[in-house]
């Protein structure tokens, strides 16, 4: 029994796609290095209360120990943000997340309330009852203002983060907040400001949660590469080119300055005023280099996007140039069809009882039929291709013959220009699959642009070789030839061969775009080489042979 007719949909990824999931990359594994760092200080954390290990859950040794409440939110967060990132198209693992970010806005936020109110409601010491790290609890084992605050956005955020894009972009403006909340206790402890880190009622917060906020913070704006701040990191134009430059100075050279204005003036190598000034002098002098190397940068690319621009409209002038030409010709063509066929008309209204003059009448029409009808077959072609909609039907096929069905198709060109015609064969001709009637109208537009092309007593050589694990057919001509610049070019819709000599013979642009479209889908490839004006030109159609052990290929395949 033949296999039954399949209807084959392909589709392509485009430049742009290709270009977006390449571009994500980079935020997925951000945002997948510091979920599992959240995760790991979290479950090391209560680690730590569960064997009694002071110091894991005080890494800095300041007396203030990330509690345990804290710790189960920063588990939660991580788990959260890996879910965002891995799992966030499964239905059954958003509402893990979703649960996950509740509750981790809920133990936020009821521990918020407790410092507003003054109040104790029983979730503090739910777990373990240690007596150590207590130094910035404004109660025993209370996570204070700063953690609880940042883990109810947190909550919020991430809840935020698995809706509309509305929603997400709060959530990244929300996740910036963050990482603000946790830079001013990390800022204190780099310098050794107590009170930004160490007063219980207001600042209080342990080292190690105080890294894990601001890591949540990065990796939620790293899950959100569409929103806010990563959006603007990801752009071309020249706001992201300044937001990529100066981001990492921005945040880093004033602490670092401070950091060494700060050990100077413990050595005693100057005091607190020439410390002062020495640091606004070092922010200015940075400051400017920074944006001298940003202009710079922004110029650049800004030349780059003009030349861009330049080229397009070039292209599109090009463009419509050959559609002009095109239209020209296409004209052309048609006046050349319907002038005789005009003639014929008149001829049968004139002929009365003159059986000669119906005859002659019939022959002109029916001489300028299958030239009417090839002009609009190929315009047909183009058109379903560019929409998807030319149905192939596929068959193992010897190329051989589809290669002598096409000699027959454009034997009445080759003999009119009176050119001699030399096919090549090997001793053992390929099978492909393809469209017999599709491949042979491939080679046959070739023989005919090659009979259009060259002067009348020309030659034309076919050749079918077996090269690489592909055949290959080679198309050449001694006729016109292809100047160097036209080239590139050739396949393009509306491309003159030879702009001088195309209304005089024919052709509309079209014949080789059409050529290279079909040849496609059919998964070969065609090229076209010349050594300049007048040296002629070759074709060469390379195709995927039919090997014993290949399956049959669907009958019919559309496509897209």
């Amino acid at each position: 029994m033949p296999p039954s007719s399949e209807l084959i949909q392909v589709r392509t990824p485009t430049v742009k796609g290709l270009a977006a999931i390449s571009r994500r990359q980079p935020s997925a594994l951000t945002a997948t290095a510091t979920g599992i760092y959240a995760l790991i200080v979290g479950v090391l954390t209560l680690a730590g209360y569960a064997f009694l290990a002071p110091r894991l859950t005080d890494w800095s040794g300041h007396g203030i120990s990330m509690f345990p409440n804290a710790a189960v939110c920063a588990a939660g967060s991580g788990l959260a943000i890996l879910l965002l990132v891995i799992a966030n198209d499964s239905r059954f693992w958003r509402i893990v997340l979703r649960s996950t970010a509740s509750f981790v806005g809920v133990i936020g936020g009821l521990t918020l309330v407790e410092h507003l109110a003054r109040v104790g409601l029983g979730i503090d010491r739910l777990l373990f009852q240690p007596s150590w790290g207590q130094r910035a609890a404004a109660a025993p084992m209370r996570m204070g203002p700063p953690a609880s605050t940042s883990y109810l956005i947190i909550g919020a955020a991430l809840l935020l983060a698995t809706y509309g894009p509305p929603a997400r972009r709060i959530a990244g403006a929300l996740a910036i907040v963050i990482v603000a909340i946790a830079s001013l206790s990390l800022v204190g402890y780099w310098f050794g400001a107590d009170l930004l880190f160490g007063v219980a009622r207001f600042t209080g917060i342990a080292f190690q949660t105080s890294t894990v906020l601001a890591a949540i913070g990065i990796g939620l704006i790293a899950s959100l590469p569409d929103q806010g701040l990563a959006a603007m990191l990801r752009r071309d134009d020249p706001g992201g080119v300044i937001v990529r430059r100066l981001l990492l100075p921005v945040v880093v050279m004033p602490v670092v300055l401070g950091w060494l204005r700060g050990i100077g003036q413990q050595a005693g190598y100057f005091d607190t005023a020439f410390g002062t000034a020495l640091l606004a002098l070092s922010v200015i002098a940075m400051l400017f280099a920074l944006l001298w190397w940003t202009a710079e940068g922004v110029s650049r690319q800004t030349q780059l996007a003009q030349v861009e621009r330049e080229r397009a409209e070039r292209a599109l002038k090009e463009a419509d140039r050959r559609k002009d030409e095109f239209l020209a010709t296409l004209s052309h063509e048609l006046r050349n069809v319907l002038a005789p066929v005009a003639v014929g008309a008149q001829l049968l209204r004139d002929a009365g009882d003159h059986p000669d003059l119906v005859e002659e009448a019939a022959t002109v029409i029916q001489r300028q039929v299958p030239v009417l009808t090839r002009i609009v077959d190929d315009l047909l072609d183009v058109s379903r291709i560019a929409a998807g909609k030319l149905d192939l039907r596929y068959e193992s096929v010897d190329l051989a013959t589809v290669l002598r069905s096409a000699i027959e198709i454009a034997k009445p060109a080759i003999f009119e220009m009176r050119h001699e015609l030399v096919l090549t064969l090997p001793a053992e001709t390929a099978a492909v699959q393809a469209d017999p009637v599709r491949l042979a109208q491939v080679f046959a537009n070739l023989l005919n642009n090659a009979a259009k092309y060259t002067p009348p007593g020309g030659s034309i050589h076919v050749t079918e070789v077996l090269e690489a694990g592909d055949v290959a057919v080679f198309i050449r001509d001694t006729g016109f030839g292809i100047a160097p610049d036209l080239l590139p070019n050739i396949f393009d819709m509306f491309m003159q061969v030879a702009p001088g000599h195309a209304r005089s013979r024919g052709g509309m642009g079209i014949g080789l775009t059409l050529v290279k479209r079909l040849v496609e889908l059919h998964g070969g490839s065609v090229t076209a080489s010349s050594e300049g004006l007048g040296r002629g030109s070759e074709f060469v159609v390379r195709l995927r042979p039919v090997t014993a052990t290949e399956s049959p290929a669907p009958l019919s395949a559309r496509s897209e």
